[in-house]
């Protein structure tokens, strides 16, 4: 009798959770470290601030759903993202140096329950892929991480039990470049106003040597007048004299 060998992949809990999600986040980034576990016992109680969910990620008792995974509703066509709030900055623009990063998680894998199959096929082969990818050449400075899910007409479940990341990177500070931006604002407020002050001084003294030039040329009409007055006063004196 020949034995029938069942080839439909088995559903597992996670599926290609090693995807960290970038975003643009307009709040200061800096370096960024944490460990959490969703467990109830475990979590913090502040966890709903931490890590932001979207989609149909959700936390249920023990774990981070990060697809719909509940009793009454399908699995299939579900998508969701978990982020943490809190930015971190993936590389610096002043000195184009990049953030050195680790993260690590814990999940489950389940197989399918059906026991109509010879093998679920996990470990039968393996792939190694890796490229190098200029991070700074597609994402913006300050970034945030976190996990993303989806399924298809295949239904999965997507929980994570752990995680915990931590990067290296700092902010520069100050940066150069507001330094240069204060020098730069701070020369064309102060260059205009010394060239108005000059032309003030300027202006003052033409005017203070006008001044004094008709002050000494009015001193110089009435010498003048005086003079002549006296002039003819002696001619009267001579000609009014004893005949």
């Amino acid at each position: 009798m020949g034995t029938t060998v069942s080839f439909r992949p088995s559903r597992l809990l996670l599926s290609c959770l090693s995807y960290f999600t970038f975003s643009i986040y307009v709040h200061h980034a800096c370096a960024l470290s944490f460990n959490l576990s969703f467990s109830d016992t475990q979590r913090p109680n502040n966890l709903d601030t931490l890590i932001h969910c979207t989609g149909e990620a959700y936390f249920d008792a023990n774990t981070l759903q990060v697809s719909r995974n509940r009793r009454d509703q399908s699995s299939t066509y579900s998508t969701g993202r978990a982020q943490y709030t809190q930015t971190m900055r993936l590389w610096d623009r002043t000195t184009s140096e990049m953030a050195s990063f680790t993260t690590t998680f814990s999940f489950q894998i389940t197989p399918d329950p059906s026991t109509n199959r010879f093998g679920d096929g996990i470990n039968d082969a393996a792939y190694n892929v890796s490229t190098a990818v200029d991070l700074r050449s597609y994402l913006p400075e300050d970034v945030l991480v976190g996990f993303s899910a989806s399924t298809g007409k295949a239904g999965e479940q997507h929980q994570i039990l752990s995680w915990s990341f931590s990067s290296t990177l700092e902010p520069t500070t100050p940066p150069p470049q507001v330094r240069r931006k204060v020098g730069t604002t701070l020369i064309a407020i102060l260059v205009p106003l010394l060239v108005l002050l000059a032309c003030a001084a300027v202006g003052l003294l033409l005017w203070r040597r006008h001044k004094k030039r008709q002050s000494s040329e009015t001193s110089d009409d009435s010498d003048d007048h005086e003079q002549d007055y006296r002039a003819e006063l002696e001619r009267g004196v001579v000609a009014s004299g004893p005949r």
